[in-house]
């Protein structure tokens, strides 16, 4: 456990990327619901406590699983954690902007820009899914799915416009081999 009241969580994207985040969460004593685009992850998620095609061999934690659902999958979010391929960003936000709980926080954890219009990713949240930039917190590396789920001490940086948010967010993702550290700097977070 983190020390920190467990949250339900959400995390869109069912990759490599999107997983491992989950299961770091789910490990650190949080409730994590995963929703991907293919129906076969989500199965196989939801019903083998398995990812093999994006992290095979690796059993997920009995906190995280999946729906086919995308408003259950949100149902009673506490922060939601994008984490789809930055070309798929602006569709399962645009999908997903009606069913975000108010005051959820949302973690931008895509790397790279939108391939349609060359926007950050924080930008393209906080247009896609109507949420003030202070609920917004980008989350860059340096660290690699595998290196999470295999518990390889590493380090990743968060930041919003929000230092309370920031620092929440922190807290979230913080566990024994995962560092975390805060930068004012968003534009350079998710750029560098």
């Amino acid at each position: 456990m983190t020390g920190i009241e467990p949250k339900r969580v959400t995390v869109l994207g069912g990759g490599s990327w999107g997983t491992a985040l989950g299961v770091l969460l789910a490990r650190g004593g949080h409730r994590v619901v995963v929703w991907d685009h293919d129906p076969a992850v989500r199965e196989d998620i939801a019903k083998r406590g398995l990812n093999e095609r994006y992290l095979p061999g690796l059993e997920l934690p009995e906190r995280m699983g999946a729906t086919e659902e995308l408003a259950d999958a949100l149902d009673g979010a506490e922060v939601l954690v994008m984490a789809t391929p930055a070309a798929g960003v602006e569709d399962a936000a645009g999908r997903a902007a009606p069913m975000v709980p108010k005051g959820c926080r949302v973690v931008s954890a895509t790397k790279g820009l939108c391939p349609r219009t060359g926007r950050r990713m924080s930008q393209v949240l906080q247009e896609t899914l109507g949420v003030g930039t202070e609920r917004i917190v980008a989350l860059s590396g340096p660290n690699l799915a595998l290196e999470i789920v295999a518990e390889v001490p590493t380090a990743t940086v968060v930041s919003g416009s929000s230092r309370e948010a920031t620092l929440g967010i922190l807290r979230l993702f913080s566990a024994p081999t995962l560092r975390v550290y805060s930068n004012p700097d968003t534009v350079g977070v998710e750029l560098g």
